[in-house]
């Protein structure tokens, strides 16, 4: 049977205070990529990442580019090593929103600095329209699909607008909009039976509420020097896979404001052999998300030394079956 190993990377909500400090503090791989994000972003991640309280580390502004470069950094240390004498290569890579733009350096479609200034501005316009909006999300647990589209379409259409906005489990869909248009879809699901859980987030993000954000990222797409990827990426606004350069241009603005099909990019990655992804970034929301969809898939993750040693560790004893 395929054995085929995915990155994947986690997205906004993952962030914590004191992420990564473990990490920085053992290996110079993990220094290099924050030295050089202080470079970039002119101020020290570093000292956010690791003493900034919650409420700061949480803003979008701040939160964006501290996952990224955490995540690009446990990549960087997870490929620095080998395993049987080879290196350490994903058949596919994919990102959960924001994550997207990690797992794309992970795959050489751009450079960590570049990828770094395109997320800086990402979270620059998303805060700028979740000021001129003020908007929210909530994950909604036990309603189909067809049932939340109608319901998210009621609501909208009787003034207040909210949308569904992230496929994240069979069991759970995110909705997003105004503050008034989730909050009553919300109230409309429980009373459908369904359980409402609203999100710590600043904006309506994944929604049509986010369109000026993704209108004026890709304005600054010129910037960025884009390349052919390494290996297959799962799209999110597609939730297929794809190497086509132009293809993947396109679906990392229009993720911004249109849905996530993050169900579809795991069950795609299934089949095309995948059966261990390693969650590269802060916690492990994707392996939670990833077992509700998929049991046959198992999820590693790096995001300090004991998670680092344990991975290796394991795709090890896997290398060392398979020889």
């Amino acid at each position: 049977m395929s054995n085929k190993i995915a990155f994947v990377f986690p997205g906004q909500g993952s962030q914590y205070s004191g992420m990564c400090a473990e990490l920085f503090a053992a290996y110079n791989e993990v220094r290099e990529v924050f030295n050089e994000a202080q470079s970039v972003l002119g101020y020290d991640l570093a000292k956010m990442c690791f003493e900034a309280p919650n409420d700061v580390l949480t803003q979008t502004i701040n939160a964006q580019p501290a996952i990224y470069t955490m995540s690009v950094a446990c990549h960087r240390l997870l490929s620095s090593r080998t395993i049987g004498g080879q290196k350490i290569t994903p058949a596919a890579v994919a990102g959960h929103s924001l994550g997207e733009y990690s797992a794309l350096c992970a795959a050489n479609v751009y450079s960590f600095a570049d990828g770094l200034k395109f997320v800086h501005n990402r979270a620059k316009f998303m805060h700028e329209a979740g000021q001129n909006t003020r908007g929210t999300m909530a994950a909604i647990v036990g309603m189909t699909k067809p049932k939340l589209d109608e319901l998210c379409l009621n609501v909208t259409n009787a003034g207040n607008y909210v949308a569904v906005a992230i496929f994240n489990s069979p069991e759970q869909i995110v909705i997003s909009g105004t503050i008034e248009g989730v909050r009553e879809a919300g109230e409309k699901a429980k009373s459908e039976g369904a359980s409402v859980f609203p999100l710590s987030v600043s904006g309506a993000f994944h929604s049509n509420i986010m369109k000026g954000a993704a209108d004026n990222l890709a304005k600054t797409m010129e910037e960025i020097n884009f390349y052919q990827p390494d290996c297959t990426v799962a799209m999110n606004v597609l939730g297929n896979l794809t190497d086509d350069t132009n293809t993947i241009a396109d679906a990392i603005i229009r993720q911004i404001y249109q849905p996530l099909l993050w169900v579809n990019c795991v069950n795609a990655l299934y089949d095309m052999g995948v059966r261990t992804m390693i969650e590269l970034g802060p916690k492990t929301v994707l392996k939670g998300l990833v077992k509700k969809i998929n049991r046959e898939i198992n999820v590693l993750n790096i995001e300090d030394i004991k998670t680092f040693e344990k991975t290796l560790e394991t795709l090890e004893s896997a290398s060392a079956a398979a020889r």
